[in-house]
């Protein structure tokens, strides 16, 4: 009995990540949304493993619709064709995968609390107000958003092997601190910034003897960035370049947003992308400059107190957090006028968080304080498991997510709202209608010269039947298409359509084969076909459209 009881506490790490996965359990039944849909699911250049050199050395965007990105991310394009691979464009299979990469990023959490000198139980909970933060429901939900699980993952993971390796110094600690910063490092480009804080931290725990013997700890960490940046530039070429703008407007209110979104023991985070009016509103820097103030005078006492491993994760917050804030260009839809922002950028900070939490609530000299705290954080994730199905069902759909851009739009003052906002908001509306309604009522007349509007105003016309109409439009949608190719593929698909409904069989079979080019599906495809041959074959006939997809 002892024996059994002896092993059942080696688990005490296992109830959170237990916890953590009954949480997520409704996400396998999530589709790939968003981004994924041009680049898993209409992605031609996934179909077979003759394409994996291609994706290790060409741009996170490439892809057969043609679209390009600033971004190196190979493990995650070798990844999702390894996996189309394995089980074809199923979603359940991808969804998994992502849960299996949060769940070792909880256990990492741990890990690295644990051997910070957090006490088990504050470690385990460290695990859980990571995997249960609201700010990671969006990066778990989305395979598009696969990057910044890994990267998270990775970047844990290599803070936590690296500090075992140096207190054991076993190289087995150091082979798995190399291999996770490649994992990090191979999944997105801020992971560079774990050089600086690896660094820092090595200079401040240095031994007094000899002098530079701590510079080899972070040796290989900067050979190893200084590697992936000269591989990315190869692979990159022109496209490599990032540049960076400082913004004082910009990091004062994006840091004050993300500060206040890691705080724990809640269920939202608030984080949406501000308007550059809404910013410049003293209701809002104010705010944020008095938690940036609070977050520099907890740094400050922090170095003060000589807590270094503690500064560690304190310098690891603003690591992660500045490059989302002084890259010039994010490459971002929807975001005119704006400062984005997302809860998928916080993955990283939030990690450090959940360490840091737990080796302060450790440290309390007060038992009961302490056990009182974990019974708070306790009762936060049941709660949290409870409802997590509806917190997480806006990532469901693409219908369910156009939810999120309606809080989004609800929550900003209507004085700082854009005309974006606007137009977004009446296409919204327009993809939600049904029954018999008037397209072009939603979508207000200064919308319909932006590509994006209207591409979702011929697609509502070409499901009403109004032929004539769309047809109309679609002549200034093809002319001046939507800059971002990731709808390339649809648009081809609904202008065969309506070509084909036009009595123009030829251009629409042109179109066609260009949209299965880019990468539409074969199922689609092959309907449409099979509605041109009739078509050809009886001139009168008039084929059923078939509803394009939504932007």
């Amino acid at each position: 009995m002892p024996q059994v009881l002896g092993r059942i506490r080696t688990l005490w790490w296992l109830p959170a990540l237990l916890a953590i996965a009954v949480a997520y359990r409704t996400s396998t039944g999530f589709g790939l949304l968003a981004d994924a849909r041009f680049l898993v699911v209409e992605n031609r250049l996934l179909d077979g493993v003759q394409h994996l050199w291609g994706n290790l050395t060409h741009d996170y965007f490439w892809s057969s619709s043609g679209n390009h990105i600033p971004y190196w991310r190979p493990l995650t394009k070798a990844s999702w064709l390894l996996e189309v691979q394995l089980w074809g464009r199923n979603p359940p299979g991808f969804h998994l995968v992502q849960l299996a990469w949060l769940l070792l990023g909880a256990l990492g959490v741990t890990g690295l609390a644990r051997t910070l000198g957090a006490t088990r139980l504050w470690a385990a909970l460290a695990g859980l107000l990571f995997g249960l933060h609201p700010a990671v429901v969006e990066p778990a939900c989305l395979v598009m958003a696969r990057s910044d699980v890994v990267a998270a993952t990775g970047a844990i993971w290599t803070l936590l092997a690296w500090q075992q390796w140096r207190l054991r110094g076993d190289k087995t600690w150091l082979l798995l601190h190399l291999l996770a910063l490649m994992v990090a490092l191979g999944s997105k480009e801020s992971s560079v910034a774990l050089a600086p804080v690896l660094t820092l931290w090595a200079w401040w725990t240095r031994p007094t003897e000899p002098r530079l013997a701590w510079l080899r700890t972070v040796t290989p960490v900067w050979f190893l960035c200084i590697v992936y940046g000269l591989l990315r530039t190869l692979c990159l070429g022109s496209h490599a370049g990032a540049p960076l703008v400082l913004s004082p407007l910009r990091v004062l209110v994006g840091a004050g947003v993300y500060l206040q979104a890691l705080w724990p023991l809640a269920f939202q985070t608030g984080v949406r992308n501000l308007t550059l009016a809404e910013a410049a509103a003293p209701p809002t820097w104010v705010p944020a400059l008095v938690l940036l103030m609070a977050f520099a005078l907890l740094g400050l006492w922090l170095l003060r107190t000589r807590r270094f491993g503690a500064l560690a994760l304190w310098l690891w917050i603003a690591a992660s957090l500045a490059p989302v804030l002084l890259v010039e260009q994010l490459n971002v839809p929807g975001v005119e006028g704006k400062f984005p922002l997302a809860n998928r950028w916080l993955l990283q900070a939030v990690a450090a968080t959940a360490v840091l939490l737990a080796l302060l609530a450790s440290a309390l000299r007060q038992p009961r304080w302490a056990h009182t705290l974990a019974g708070i954080v306790g009762l936060w994730a049941l709660a949290t498991v409870a409802i997590a199905p509806s917190l997480h069902e806006a990532y469901a759909s693409e219908t369910a997510m156009l939810s999120l851009e309606d809080h989004a739009f609800l929550a900003t003052p209507e004085r700082f709202r854009t005309l974006e906002d606007r137009c977004r908001a009446g296409t919204r509306a327009l993809l939600r209608a049904t029954g018999s309604f008037d397209p072009f009522a939603y979508v207000p007349a200064e919308c319909r010269n932006r590509p994006d509007d209207l591409y979702n105003l011929v697609a509502a016309l070409l499901g009403q039947h109004r032929i004539a109409d769309a047809r109309r439009l679609l002549t200034d949608l093809l002319a001046h298409p939507p800059l971002d190719r990731r709808f390339a593929a649809p648009l081809r698909l609904m202008a065969a359509q309506i070509f084909l409904e036009s009595g123009q069989p030829q251009r629409a079979l042109r179109l066609l084969r260009e949209a299965e080019r880019l990468g539409v599906r074969d199922p689609e495809v092959h309907q449409l076909l099979q509605k041109l041959q009739v078509y050809m074959a009886s001139p009168a006939g008039q084929p059923t459209p078939v509803p394009p997809s939504p932007q």
